[in-house]
């Protein structure tokens, strides 16, 4: 029976493991962003020290080890991390929301733009993507306005009136304490 573990915050090391098409993206050294769920507000980063070349047959999964670069005394043994891998990036592309995106019965996907008030469907061709965007490298050009909100109900050539998002308002209290009221004690 052991008296006390010893943690060595220095040297934390993230087990997962990732699909059969990850796997030959992955090298030795990629570094990768790291989120706790426990600590959503800060990223971390990894990087890639070990990759089983063993599958596990029960996930079809690869498993491999990073080691946190910048680890902080909040990240305990046993917590959740969400890992993410780029594995291609380009710059300067265009890119929508993921949800503009209709398919039509031939397999197209088109999103709708609008001109003078007027909805139309616009055939596109779509590179990469991650959970929140994706790129269209053709019919569509930059500066274009698109339906991000309702375009499942659209029909092309259809008058639309279009609503520019409301401001949200957000308190900054800059860290500092309220004033408090009151005189001085005699």
């Amino acid at each position: 029976q052991n008296l006390f573990t010893i943690i060595d915050f220095s040297s934390l090391i993230i087990k997962s493991s990732v699909s059969e098409d990850l796997f030959s993206k992955i090298k030795l050294g990629d570094k990768l962003k790291v989120k706790f769920n426990a600590i959503p507000e800060k990223e971390f980063a990894a990087k890639v020290t070990l990759k089983y070349q063993q599958i596990d047959p029960a996930t079809r999964n690869f498993p491999v080890e990073l080691k946190l670069i910048n680890g902080s005394k909040e990240i305990t043994p046993g917590m959740m991390a969400e890992l993410e891998l780029i594995t291609d990036k380009k710059d300067k592309a265009l890119t929508v929301p993921n949800d503009v995106f209709i398919v039509n019965q031939k397999g197209e996907k088109l999103v709708y733009v609008i001109k003078d008030t007027v909805a139309h469907q616009k055939i596109v061709t779509t590179g990469i993507s991650n959970e929140k965007v994706t790129e269209v490298i053709s019919g569509l050009n930059e500066g274009e306005k698109i339906v991000v909100m309702g375009q499942e109900l659209l029909k092309d050539g259809i008058k639309v009136m279009v609503q520019k998002p409301k401001p949200t308002k957000i308190e900054i209290n800059n860290g500092t304490e309220p004033k408090k009221e009151g005189g001085k004690k005699k």
